[in-house]
């Protein structure tokens, strides 16, 4: 009968730590340089994508770059363009924009990578620098001097590339796009008044910061002193006579992009194709604005105002048409300039007053658009016209008039040859003369005055219709009034005498 011998286990354990023990000598000593301590931070080693750029660039330079670090990682990369300024960006690649000083330039870009061996990393793709210790005040980075809190984590000499670059001229152009849709719907009118505003948009393929400024010219680009700067920004300018536009003459404007490099754009120039526009000066203080498709109305208010208070206001009155043309073009007359606001507001602004006279279909969101403004710069509005016969547009009404609504339906009858409109006591007393319909048919709808309104005429009472309708109001500052009758449909005498009134007594023409 045999025996087993079994090891005991402190003789199994010797045995297993002989095993072990090349092993832990091993690993013992790659964690140990010398006797002396650990090991110090290797530096990382910076790589750009490309060592050389053989085209010449434009200034905006698309750059990608990483980094290796042979005894731990990257955590982010110092970049400059003059070695004496440094960012901290976590980022392997950028697009930069250059600042160009002439037509063309040599640029070095610098990047260093920096692994983990720094405690604390400096705020990530900032305009805040990196500082660094000059040791030969030479105010620039030389290979090898330290970086502040990042001693030992960053390449010592940096990854570098010359990058050639050529400044593109700018472009403009009219309107918001290249498209000649887009400038058409800036194009001026042929005939304006002494107001013209311009809209642009000006692109450089050298980036938007590149453009400098815009250059503008009146009629002249050669003279001395014929272009006038504007702020890089700019998109839009309002021209008036003060600033060259030849009153009662032919007009043209050109507009010039010039950049950072002092490269100018090609020349643009409003009316295009070597057109020019011509600009009206107003020959008085009075505009009517014919919002009227037929001609019955516009000799009512030439013989009126012609003979007016002893002919005061004879040839010192302009008309502006809203309405011809709209049929072509699909919306405003041919004569109302695409550039709402400001221009036709500034239009008005010439003027101390307006006389607005509409048919059935007037243009109320123009008036919408541009009478508040108006007004609150002192202008004085005298609105007379019909309305649709079902009213589905009395928002506009109550934007720039003294109502808070006005009736959805007309009166069902027309009014009778022999009505009288009668006048109402005014707060401050007095009223306006009374009011007698002519010839033609009118039909009218009922005004619902704003609580801070007057009311100037009503109705009288008639089975044609309810109570007293108002029909003519004017504002609490008594800068507006409107009429829902048209006044060329009533008699030439009774409005001379309310014409007067309104222009002379409460406008100050």
């Amino acid at each position: 009968m045999g025996t087993t011998l079994t090891p005991s286990p402190s003789r199994l354990h010797g045995r297993l730590f002989l095993l072990l023990l090349p092993l832990l000598l091993g690993f013992w000593g790659c964690t140990q340089t010398a006797p002396n301590g650990p090991l110090a931070n290797r530096p990382p080693v910076t790589h750009l994508a490309t060592d050389t750029v053989n085209n010449v660039l434009t200034s905006r330079v698309h750059l990608n770059w990483y980094g290796d670090d042979p005894d731990g990682f990257v955590r982010g990369f110092l970049f400059s363009w003059d070695r004496a300024n440094w960012y901290f960006t976590r980022r392997n690649d950028s697009t930069f924009s250059l600042p160009l000083q002439g037509a063309n330039g040599l640029f070095t870009f610098s990047i260093a990578a920096v692994d983990n061996g720094a405690a604390v990393f400096p705020q990530a793709d900032t305009a805040i620098t990196v500082p660094f210790d000059d040791a030969n005040s030479n105010g620039r980075y030389d290979d090898g001097e330290k970086f502040v809190g990042l001693e030992g984590a960053t390449d010592p000499t940096p990854a570098t590339l010359d990058v050639p670059i050529e400044n593109s001229p700018p472009v403009v152009f009219f309107g918001d796009d290249s498209t000649q849709a887009s400038r058409r719907l800036v194009q001026l009118p042929d005939t304006t008044f002494t107001v013209a505003t311009f809209r642009w948009v000006g692109y450089d393929i050298d980036g938007a910061g590149t453009i400098a400024r815009y250059e503008w010219a009146l009629n002249d680009t050669v003279a001395s002193g014929a272009w006038h700067p504007l702020p890089p920004g700019t998109t839009t300018i309002t021209l008036h006579e003060l600033d060259g536009i030849r009153p009662n003459d032919l007009n043209r404007f050109y507009l010039r992009a010039v950049d950072a490099a002092g490269a100018n754009s090609k020349t643009i120039a409003m009316p295009e194709n070597d057109g020019v526009w011509y600009a009206k000066r107003p020959r008085g203080r009075l505009l009517l604005v014919r919002d009227y498709t037929f001609s019955d109305a516009a000799g009512f208010y030439a013989g009126l105002l012609d003979t007016l208070d002893g002919g005061r206001l004879a040839g010192k009155y302009d008309e502006f048409d809203i309405r011809r043309g709209a049929a072509s073009t699909g919306g405003y007359g041919a004569l109302v300039p695409p550039i709402i606001d400001p221009m036709v507001i500034e239009t008005f602004r010439l003027f101390d007053a307006i006389i607005w006279y509409g048919d059935a279909s007037p243009t109320l969101a123009l008036a919408a658009q541009t009478l508040p403004a108006y007004t609150r710069s002192g202008g004085k509005v005298l609105m007379t016209t019909a309305l649709p016969s079902v009213l589905d547009a009395q928002a506009f009404i109550t934007d720039f008039a003294p109502v808070d609504s006005v009736a959805t339906n007309e009166l069902p009858n027309p009014l009778p040859a022999t009505t009288t409109l009668g006048p109402v006591p005014l707060p401050e007393g007095g009223e306006y003369p009374p009011l007698q319909k002519g010839s033609g048919t009118m039909f009218v709808h009922p005004l619902y005055p704003a609580i801070t309104a007057s009311v100037l005429y009503r109705l009288p009472l008639s089975s044609a219709w309810q109570g007293e309708p108002v029909v003519a109001v004017r504002s609490g500052e008594k800068r507006f009034i409107l009429a829902s009758v048209q006044l060329h449909k009533l008699t030439q005498a009774s409005v001379g005498e309310f014409l007067r009134r309104v222009l002379v007594v409460e406008f100050g023409l």
